[in-house]
């Protein structure tokens, strides 16, 4: 809360200096991941905030199922948390944010190929930490 607080404080404070050359969001991302990497540096280990939705009260009429769901919720994002930090960031950014490939070579500020590369590696990192459990 507190980096998201500071994000939107410096963006305000530097918009009179924004030259507006693409997305607003990819401008505050960019602040967002540059306070993150700068809080992660100064801090070793990040705690989890406490799982949100896991029961999100969807409409499965069996409880199993939708403990079940929950339980791959739990554990495709432990193994999205346990891939290298640059992958992470890419997987964060293209799925659960729904940037773009580009955007995130701005937000990131790497070429569009490192990205592509990154998302690759994540997905097949992914697949074959979660092969045969579903």
């Amino acid at each position: 809360e507190d980096l998201t607080q500071e994000t939107f404080e410096r963006f305000f404070l530097s918009l009179d200096r924004y030259c507006h050359r693409g997305k607003a969001k990819a401008y505050l991302y960019t602040i967002a991941g540059n306070l993150c990497r700068d809080y992660q540096k100064k801090e070793k280990e990040i705690p989890l905030p406490p799982e949100e939705g896991v029961f999100d009260g969807s409409t499965a009429a069996d409880p199993a199922d939708a403990a079940e769901k929950a339980a791959c919720r739990l554990e495709i994002r432990k193994a999205v948390l346990d891939l290298p930090m640059p992958l992470q960031q890419v997987v964060i950014l293209y799925y659960f944010h729904g940037l773009k490939q580009r955007e995130i070579a701005k937000v990131l500020q790497i070429g569009l190929p490192l990205v592509k590369y990154r998302l690759r590696q994540a997905k097949n990192l992914l697949a074959e930490r979660l092969k045969g459990r579903g």
